[in-house]
């Protein structure tokens, strides 16, 4: 568990119950989601997401229909918003710079530099099982609501 720690966490209810795993259903907001003008501009956006939580050895299970807190670790949440949006961005930069640097044609560079990125996200999806073991959420925190 990750008390003491810097955490990422949401509030959501178990949708199922397993012996290695639980769903958890979480309410995924933009960030203007709590404007009061949220509903006449419409860029305000809201996902379910189904979350799968690995049952760790001697933790008691929450039920179906259960409220509970999962978390992330913030570095791991920090790792991610890095691998998806900081590295691509660094991996564009240094392909334009680079092949224009080299005399090629703009457009000749920027198809290779978006070709660049894509063979980018191409790899992370081909490690994404790799990838994904490392970031697990847990659970935090079982209100239980069937006592």
């Amino acid at each position: 568990m990750y008390m003491g720690r810097a955490v990422i966490s949401h509030d959501g209810i178990v949708t199922s119950v397993s012996r290695e795993r639980i769903k958890v259903e979480i309410l995924s907001e933009s960030a203007c989601s709590s404007c009061h003008a949220r509903g006449l501009c419409g860029a305000s956006e809201e996902k379910v997401k189904t979350v799968d939580v690995r049952v760790l050895p001697g933790e008691t299970l929450p039920s179906a229909g259960d409220r509970v807190t999962v978390g992330l670790r913030r570095s791991l949440g920090l790792g991610a918003v890095a691998l998806s949006y900081a590295v691509p961005v660094l991996i564009l930069m240094v392909s334009i710079v680079s092949l224009s640097a080299l005399g090629l044609s703009e457009w000749i560079v920027g198809a290779a530099a978006i070709a660049c990125v894509g063979l980018y996200y191409l790899v992370l999806f081909l490690l994404k099982n790799r990838i994904a073991g490392k970031y697990e959420f847990q659970i935090l925190k079982t209100d239980k609501l069937n006592d």
